[in-house]
């Protein structure tokens, strides 16, 4: 509602929203108290797609354009156009892209 202009700006500022609408996860309040961690900023696609299996959406290092949330620009990328390839071919590839994506990850950390 516009009279809450202000606790929207607060939200939207704390946690990088830049347009709307916008679907971010929290996690449980830690033990000791505490804020909420934030899981992650960018689940629309998930929700859009009602794939509610990989909840609660924690981010992935790899994924399609649809799923990338806007954040192609802010991280490095690799898009690969394989449009005339059989479902095998694809699998494959994709297959390949999280095997490295999960070990350049895992390196970075």
């Amino acid at each position: 509602p516009f009279e809450e202009r202000e606790a929207k700006s607060g939200i939207s500022k704390k946690f990088g929203i830049q347009g709307i609408p916008s679907l971010l996860i929290l996690g449980a309040v830690p033990s000791g108290g505490g804020e909420r961690p934030l899981i992650n900023k960018s689940i629309r696609s998930f929700i859009e797609d009602g794939d509610f299996s990989e909840f609660p959406f924690h981010p992935k290092s790899y994924g399609t354009l649809d799923s990338a949330g806007g954040d192609i620009n802010d991280e490095k990328c690799l898009i690969i156009f394989h449009e005339y390839g059989d479902d095998d071919d694809q699998q494959e590839i994709i297959d390949v892209v999280k095997a490295v994506s999960e070990k350049c990850k895992s390196m970075s950390d």
